[in-house]
């Protein structure tokens, strides 16, 4: 009997040795202890579980919620994990606490808080896995201590029936975090929840939460909880305002003041009734018909209808504007080269192409008109050019730029008849090329804004479906317009050169400024990801070089025609997976930059309270490393002598917005006043409480003058 028990305790010994994973070391940090929790002690192919961090401040020190309130900086996480094909979710929250600090109230958590995120996993095939995060935080009591740690986790992978069997060491610690996140109302106990938004006449807004309980014993407890409404991004609701409760017979409501009245598409945050938190998403329809324009238009259907005509007008100016813009200018070589081409052809055949490549650039801004809206509808608020705020897409396009820059310059010629160059091609695939090309010249235009641009785009973002799709539509007839009146023109065949022999030579010379191109997008992708996503970036194209280089080869008989077929798809698919592995950088993430730019502070709400408070000049830079009007802006304007000195002075606050991979504060910081593009320059004079728009074209004058002080040197 001895004998069987000390077999089966051999047994359970092994199996939980087996199972049990590395555990990662607490760090401690300045007054906190930070470590990296399972909520199970191994894995399984297929199956989900939550990771956690465990914060543990000292007795009176807090760490944040993901808003923060009046000051502070919610944690912020990098995660890794081997196999690559593992994916952790974003970090998420419980309900947080009110920290009132003087007349600040500042929103996160007293004391111990585990902050989760979902770890998933399809086929495992190794022993174990590897979870390692990145973690930064801030920390505060009287003062505040910034803190960062890297955190590793090793789990080990056992079968499905093993899994069952498994009892993590911190499962009841999860399972009593994950009891604290906010639910949905109870529709039973609570048949009616609803959000109103309504301006008041001193001008200021009130979001009112209107909820009905279903018996008297349920309304008691309303009447006698305390209750708070955590917003959860920037309403202009101030985290201080009293929010107030207001009873009657049958519901309760509460008041939560809106500073300034501005209507908002989407309201979202956490209602505390008591301990326990409630999701609030409430959409409003009507929101977006109320917004207002730049220059103040009125809301009613005739105002409406007399801002839209405007805002079209802008639009299709902006697009005008935009061909000038040096963004163009690698597509713009595609689009000389397609003209010199089409030199010989009739009248007919170039005003077709014409068409063509205009119908590329609507059916690309349909697209992305559709994205717009379909992550607006989801809560999210975009901006132009929001796709070069991925790193992935990004470095697509220096793959891509690099593969048009070898396919002009002749290294390989299986691209050609997609571009549309070279040689005599068939209507059909020469059609193909001027589609494509609107294409591209689509996306090489989003990293710019022109002037007007930015108007339409901000008025078009905030109303309904229809008037996005009609602003983006005549922005794109504007954008194609110059090219589509060229083919237009009758005496356009005569004045372009013939075909000939010199077309090959202006040709390789039209690639450099697509080498350019890339050049300037591995430089945006280094801001994002670091010097790990450039090597995936270029190691991506080299892959495909590959790819193509093999196309070329697939006539010789050399090698088996069906593996030349099998490593292509191989080398593909491994490229795509390069490229989709890649990921922004720790500080990206946080949405600050890493380096200043002098005497430029990365912008903060609180600062800028600060100044105009004290009665200062503010001028504000929204800005993102792949929007060219604002690396030519800072070269030119703001390196100036004279604007540098301007900005030293004691009685100016330049405070610049990195816009780069997105930030939810800065997009609706800018929608608040009409704008949805970079480059944003804001101008608060002598502490003005609203104002004024500068242009995005500036000049070392115009802002000098702006700011009162002298001309340029």
């Amino acid at each position: 009997m001895q004998k069987i028990l000390r077999s089966i305790g051999a047994v359970v010994g092994l199996y939980f040795l087996l199972v049990s994973p590395t555990l990662a070391a607490p760090v401690s940090a300045p007054h906190i202890t930070v470590e990296l929790l399972s909520e199970k002690e191994a894995i399984t192919s297929g199956e989900s579980q939550y990771v956690g961090i465990l914060f543990k401040p000292e007795a009176g020190w807090h760490i944040y919620w993901k808003n923060p309130g009046d000051s502070g900086l919610p944690p912020r996480t990098e995660w890794e994990t081997k196999p690559r094909s593992m994916r952790v979710g974003p970090l998420e929250f419980p309900t947080p606490d009110r920290i009132p600090y003087g007349p600040l109230v500042n929103f996160g958590y007293n004391g111990e808080v585990l902050l989760l995120a979902k770890l998933s996993s399809e086929t495992l095939t190794q022993d174990q896995v590897e979870i390692t995060v990145k973690s930064k935080w801030l920390v505060c009591k009287d003062e505040c201590v910034p803190g960062k740690a890297t955190l590793e986790l090793k789990l080990p992978v056992v079968s499905a029936d093993a899994y069952k069997k498994v009892v993590g060491t911190h499962e009841a610690l999860f399972k009593n975090t994950i009891r604290e996140f906010p639910k949905t109302f109870d529709l039973k106990k609570y048949p009616q929840f609803r959000v109103t938004h309504s301006k008041k006449e001193n001008g200021a807004g009130e979001f009112v939460i209107n909820v009905v309980p279903e018996n008297a014993a349920e309304k008691k407890k309303l009447e006698s909880a305390q209750i708070f409404f955590f917003p959860e991004a920037d309403y202009g609701i101030a985290p201080s305002a009293t929010q107030a409760k207001r009873l009657s017979r049958e519901q309760l409501d509460w008041i939560i003041p809106q500073k300034e009245y501005r209507p908002i598409d989407q309201l979202k945050g956490i209602l505390k009734v008591g301990s326990r938190g409630y999701d609030v998403i409430e959409t409003f329809k009507a929101g977006a018909l109320n917004a207002a324009v730049a220059s103040g238009t009125t809301t009613t259907p005739q105002g409406l209808d007399s801002s839209l005509a405007l805002m079209l007008l802008f639009a299709f100016v902006g697009g005008l504007i935009l061909n000038l813009m040096p963004c163009i200018l690698p597509v713009l070589s595609i689009k000389v080269m397609e003209l010199v081409r089409q030199g010989g052809d009739s009248k007919k055949e170039i005003q077709k192409h014409g068409v063509v490549f205009t119908l590329g650039i609507l059916v690309s801004f349909w697209v992305l008109a559709a994205v717009l809206l379909i992550f607006r509808a989801g809560g999210s608020q975009l901006g132009w050019g929001f796709q070069l705020q991925s790193p992935v897409f990004v470095a697509c396009l220096v793959v891509l730029f690099s593969l048009m820059g070898l396919n002009l310059m002749g290294a390989f010629e299986v691209g050609t008849r997609i571009m549309g160059v070279g040689g005599k091609l068939t209507t059909h695939r020469g059609y193909r090329g001027s589609f494509f090309t609107g294409v591209l010249t689509t996306i090489a235009a989003t990293p710019c804004s022109a002037p007007f641009m930015g108007t339409a785009l901000g008025f078009a973002l905030s109303q309904s479906a229809w008037i996005v799709v009609s602003v983006l539509t005549v922005l794109a007839l504007g954008l194609a317009f110059p090219f589509l009146v060229f083919s237009f023109y009758p005496g356009a065949s005569r004045i372009l050169p013939r075909p000939g022999q010199w077309m090959e030579t202006f040709r390789q010379f039209l690639s450099f400024p697509l080498f350019a191109t890339a050049i300037w997008l591995v430089s945006v992708l280094s801001h994002q990801a670091g010097s790990e996503g450039v090597v995936e970036a270029l190691s991506a194209t080299l892959v495909l070089y590959g790819v193509i280089w093999l196309w070329g080869k697939t006539n010789e008989r050399q090698v088996p025609k069906m593996a030349k077929w099998s490593l292509m798809v191989v080398l593909t698919l491994l490229s795509v997976q390069i490229l989709l592995s890649i990921r922004p950088s720790m500080e990206m993430r946080a949405g600050q930059a890493v380096a200043t730019r002098g005497v430029w502070q990365p912008f903060d709400e609180l600062k800028l309270k600060s100044a105009l408070a004290a009665k200062k000049t503010v001028i504000i830079d929204i800005t993102a490393d792949w929007c060219v009007t604002c690396k030519v802006n800072e070269s030119l304007v703001f390196e100036n002598l004279k604007v540098k000195e301007a900005l030293e002075s004691d009685s100016v606050v330049a405070l610049f917005g990195d816009w780069t991979n997105g930030d939810q504060k800065i997009t609706e910081f800018m929608a608040r006043y009409g704008r949805n593009s970079v480059p944003v320059y804001l101008l608060f004079k002598n502490g003005a409480s609203e104002p004024e728009i500068l242009p995005q074209i500036l000049t070392p004058k115009l802002v000098l003058e702006k700011l009162g002080v002298g001309e340029a040197k």
